[in-house]
């Protein structure tokens, strides 16, 4: 699967000036490539961890320093959802999807769109 990277946002200036810490960006590069056409990335921490071949210390360190950045956020119990204007799979109509979904949903849920 081909991920397209955008380049006019700010979590990819995060990305593209390296400011990320050093577990959060072996964090990102693993899950690139375990993310679905949904920018979803299934699994437990678990399990995760073990697909990646990464610590429990670098995933947590890794995973918080991306969700303080705005790059991934916790989708559900078992999924993890990349932000799309970081990276997504498709044309224009699959991004305005993926960003539907990554603004509608919350760590807890669905939020309430009026």
């Amino acid at each position: 699967m081909f991920n397209k990277l955008q380049q006019n946002s700010i979590e990819a200036d995060t990305l593209r000036n390296g400011k990320l810490s050093g577990p959060a960006a072996v964090v990102f590069v693993k899950i690139l490539f375990n993310v679905n056409q949904n920018n979803i990335i299934r699994g437990t921490p678990e399990n995760i961890i073990q697909d990646a071949k990464i610590t429990h210390w670098a995933f947590r360190k890794g995973i918080k320093n991306l969700k303080e950045k705005n790059i991934i956020r916790k989708y559900t119990a078992k999924e993890y959802m990349l932000n799309p204007d970081v990276s997504f799979n498709g044309d224009d109509k699959r991004y305005y999807i993926l960003k539907h979904m990554w603004e509608t949903q919350t760590s807890t849920g669905l939020k309430d769109v009026k």
